[in-house]
C-alpha cells in the first residue's frame, strides 16, 4: 500500500512541475507579445510625429512662397 502511495506523490509531484513550466512558458510568450505590441505603438508614435512635423513645414513652405 505505501509503494503505491509513493508513487502517487511522485506523478502528483510531476504535474505540478509540468504544469508549472506551461504557465512560465504562456508568461514568457505574454510578455513576448506586450514588449512586441509596445515597440509597434512607439514606431507608430514617432511615424506620426514625423508625418505632422513635414505637413507643417510643408505649409510654411507654401505660404511662404504666397
Amino acid at each position: 500500500m505505501k509503494i503505491r502511495k509513493l508513487n502517487n506523490q511522485g506523478s502528483t509531484l510531476l504535474t505540478v512541475i509540468i504544469i508549472i513550466a506551461f504557465i512560465g512558458i504562456l508568461g514568457s510568450m505574454m510578455l513576448s507579445v506586450t514588449m512586441t505590441n509596445l515597440q509597434m505603438k512607439m514606431i507608430e508614435r514617432k511615424s506620426k510625429e514625423n508625418f505632422y512635423t513635414c505637413e507643417s513645414t510643408l505649409d510654411e513652405m507654401r505660404t511662404r512662397l504666397h
